[in-house]
């Protein structure tokens, strides 16, 4: 006689399998997704510093970025989107806008704002370094330096994030 079934044996050694797997990978994915989302962000936000930078010497203008929060610069760079605008008829027009971080992570800047002046380098005293922190808890952050000629640098650091 042909069985075409599972014991109920097999079936709770196979669900017993398939718990353990669930229960030791669910951590490690959710720290795979937010490594993955700040690495996406912290390029394309380093995208868009390249963009305005090229903007700026292009177009012989002022380009100014920052956290946009009710039609003003805010110095909070995590809650509000940022916004990059390109100074044209004496007022700021906005060229392009990234959203804000993840809700759970932190994004910081020394400055409320930071702006390209003509030649493509930053303004006085501008350079420095995002951060990019994630939730508690994770040994890892990013940081994207950039100098005083504009350019930036994308790093990513096994160590929590400091401060």
């Amino acid at each position: 006689m042909k069985r075409n079934g599972w014991t109920l044996i097999e079936m709770m050694v196979a669900l017993l399998i398939i718990i353990i797997f669930s229960t030791v990978g669910v951590p490690s994915w959710h720290n795979f997704i937010s490594k993955q989302r700040a690495e996406a962000y912290m390029k394309q936000l380093s995208q868009q510093l390249a963009y305005a930078r090229v903007l700026a010497s292009g177009q012989a203008t002022s380009v100014r970025i920052c956290p946009l929060n009710g039609g003003d610069c805010s110095d909070n760079w995590s809650m509000h989107p940022l916004q990059i605008s390109q100074w044209q008829f004496n007022e700021w027009k906005p060229v392009r806008e990234l959203p804000a971080v993840h809700p759970s992570h932190q994004l910081s800047y020394h400055r409320q704002q930071l702006s390209f002046r003509r030649d493509g380098s930053l303004g006085p005293l501008e350079n420095g370094s995002f951060r990019y922190c994630p939730e508690q808890g994770m040994n890892w952050h990013y940081t994207l330096t950039l100098n005083q000629a504009g350019r930036s640098r994308l790093q990513h650091h096994s160590s929590p994030c400091p401060g």
